[in-house]
């Protein structure tokens, strides 16, 4: 059962719940910005300009093991090109930093501590990649808790592994993963896979699948140490081809499912102790979830890593325990929700099945959503062909919707690549456009110069429309001030994860705050704890992409002096409009200096924080006897501090 854009959804009849949700709010844009789960608790999203989700909270919930309070919730921060920086959670063992290359390919993702500037508790993973010129990985480091494993590397010659096994098609059938984690697979005819046998450390999982005739899965057979399975798939074709339950293999139900905008919100389960029905509430950023029965109580949380593996939230390793992904997750599926944390080779997940974590890491890396298990796509049809023949990946929306400026992502040859490439299938030449990627209900609109997709008997549980560029939100080319701006906050943001400088920044604000206001800018927030490092290099950025960061045209050089600099506050009808200006000799600094002057004039960016209120703090932190009144000396002053602290 799905519904969007329906205020309350309803169903009779089983255990005892006929509401599964109330209180339905959305954004104009059809996006969902609150909701009451029929297990009491309350759900609220907040967006940015792009249509991308900010904050997510989940209030209400109590604790399954003590009853108290429980709560939930994150605030995200993106780069301008629109890929997820940091995820800042609830509980900051479980921060989240993601940082790229020149091309946007992802090269390190860290967590707690690692990801937030020391701040709280080291985090469950950290993992660092590179990559040859053809996207493929060519080394993947990884922490899993207090577990290092062994890094992964390879070499790849005409875009293949010499030490892997490929069949006609370029499909990997067997690999081998520093010696001890194996992988085989078998794919039909259509290039599906049907069989998947891994080994780790001598224990071995094997699944089988067969699909109907929409290529979809439709039986499912598990074989693993401690469990075996067998699952058929029912789906319901109103609804793009969503899972509505799942049967045993004496065709008895053993789950439901039941949908809001597209998305899974409650679960139905039957089990030889009785039925009952659990809400699944999923971060539309991250994609880790929360499970509340009837009861407001919480039975699971669960986090993953950028490529889906199951995290838990404790260390599995302490006291000596060496647990399997096997033990991890208990009777569940494998490879249903998550992914194989010991197995960063071919552990990764793609709609149920084992599949090599380099293909989804060139998924993730050509506009994918950061987080496995990746299954918000949308078809790619072919007209020439008539046959489905790519997918595209949301930047982050989940199942809200929004338009977005994505690249097409296309199976061709085995791998899957940009559609800024050149690539043809058949005749159809495919490129990067806007495109609106929401719920089963939207689909692509017919009118004079506008190209839809058929919307019938869709295989996956998106539809996709395409509409004429004067129709869309306008995107353009960055300037290349722009650009050196842009790299000089991936630099300052850089420093301020480094312990010393973010502790000194955050420190910094909070003592900025408690001086006494101009009255014409009382508006800077008190801080009762440090706020995040990046606090104030957040408003920049968010100046920048609203072109309040320009140049000047003009030399900075004065009386043997260089202001690099300078940002103004005034008001504009009632609202408080802050600017910075750049003069010439700022872009010619090396990554560096760039970096410490946009930590300077981005703190200028909370109101009251002038030069001298920064200083004079500054002053006090180093027990100087030094007391600034004028704005030249104090913004020196201030420039060698940052430079002692960052670097």
């Amino acid at each position: 059962m799905a519904l969007s854009g329906f205020k309350r959804i309803r169903r009779s009849g089983f255990a005892a719940v006929s509401t599964y949700a109330t209180g339905i709010q959305y954004r104009a844009s059809g996006a969902l910005k609150h909701l009451t789960a029929g297990s009491g608790v309350n759900i609220s999203l907040s967006y940015n300009e792009r249509l991308q989700v900010t904050s997510y909270s989940l209030q209400g919930a109590v604790s399954g093991g003590t009853g108290d309070p429980w709560s939930i919730g994150s605030n995200y921060e993106y780069n301008s090109d629109g890929k997820l920086r940091f995820a800042n959670n609830l509980d900051n063992k479980f921060d989240r930093l993601y940082q790229y290359d020149q091309v946007g390919r992802m090269t390190e993702a860290s967590s707690g501590s690692e990801a937030n500037g020391g701040i709280g508790e080291l985090g469950p993973y950290r993992q660092s990649y590179q990559y040859d010129v053809w996207d493929n990985v060519i080394m993947h480091s990884n922490r899993f808790w207090s577990f290092t494993p062994l890094p992964t590397t390879a070499t790849y010659v005409n875009d293949r592994n010499p030490a892997w096994q490929y069949d006609a098609a370029g499909n990997v059938v067997h690999a081998v993963e520093n010696f001890t984690n194996i992988s085989d697979s078998t794919y039909d005819a259509a290039g599906e896979m049907i069989n998947s046998s891994q080994t780790s450390d001598g224990r071995t999982a094997t699944i089988s699948q067969t699909y109907d005739g929409d290529r979809q899965p439709a039986k499912r057979i598990e074989q693993r140490p401690s469990h075996t399975s067998t699952i058929y798939y029912v789906r319901s074709s109103l609804l793009g081809g969503q899972v509505v339950t799942e049967l045993n293999a004496q065709g008895q139900k053993t789950r439901g499912y039941v949908y809001a905008s597209g998305q899974v919100l409650a679960i139905q389960n039957v089990t030889a102790n009785g039925s009952s029905v659990y809400w699944r509430h999923i971060e539309p950023v991250t994609e880790n979830f929360v499970e509340i029965n009837q009861n407001r109580a919480v039975l699971t949380v669960f986090d993953t890593d950028p490529v889906g593996a199951f995290l838990g939230t404790s260390d599995p390793f302490e006291a000596g325990a060496s647990p399997s992904y096997d033990e991890l997750i208990g009777d569940r599926p494998s490879h249903d929700i998550d992914a194989d944390p010991f197995d960063t080779s071919s552990g990764c997940t793609l709609d149920g099945i084992p599949i090599n974590c380099n293909l989804v890491m060139q998924m993730v890396n050509n506009g994918g959503a950061v987080t496995a298990p990746l299954k918000s796509v949308a078809p790619v049809y072919n007209r020439d062909k008539r046959v489905y023949t790519g997918f595209v990946f949301d930047y982050g929306l989940g199942s809200e919707g929004g338009w977005v400026l994505t690249p097409l992502l296309i199976l061709n040859a085995g791998r899957w690549r940009s559609g800024g490439e050149d690539i043809r299938l058949g005749v159809t030449y495919v490129q990067p456009r806007w495109v609106y990627v929401g719920g089963p209900w939207i689909s692509g609109q017919s009118g004079s110069g506008q190209t839809g997709l058929p919307t019938s008997n869709l295989p996956l549980n998106r539809t996709l429309g395409l509409i004429p560029p004067t129709a869309l939100p306008q995107d353009r080319l960055m300037t290349p001030q722009e650009v050196f701006a842009s790299d000089a906050i991936t630099k300052a943001a850089q420093l301020l994860a480094q312990g010393p400088c973010g502790s000194y920044i955050a420190r910094l604000i909070q003592a900025a705050s408690e001086v006494p206001q101009d009255p014409a800018f009382a508006l800077s927030p008190r801080f009762e704890l440090p706020p995040h490092p990046t606090y104030a290099l957040n408003q920049y950025r968010r100046a920048l992409s609203e072109g309040r960061v320009t140049p000047s045209w003009a030399s900075g050089a004065e009386g043997g002096g260089m202001t690099y600099g300078e940002t103004t506050l005034r008001w504009d009808n009632g609202l408080l409009t802050v600017k910075t200006i750049w003069n010439n000799e700022f872009y010619g600094l090396d990554s560096l200096a760039a970096g410490q002057h946009t930590i300077h004039e981005s703190l200028h960016h909370v109101p009251n924080f002038s030069d001298v209120v920064l200083a004079n703090t500054a002053g006090r932190f180093a027990r100087s006897r030094r007391s600034f009144t004028d704005r030249t000396p104090a913004a020196r002053y201030l420039n060698e501090q940052i430079a002692d602290h960052c670097h």
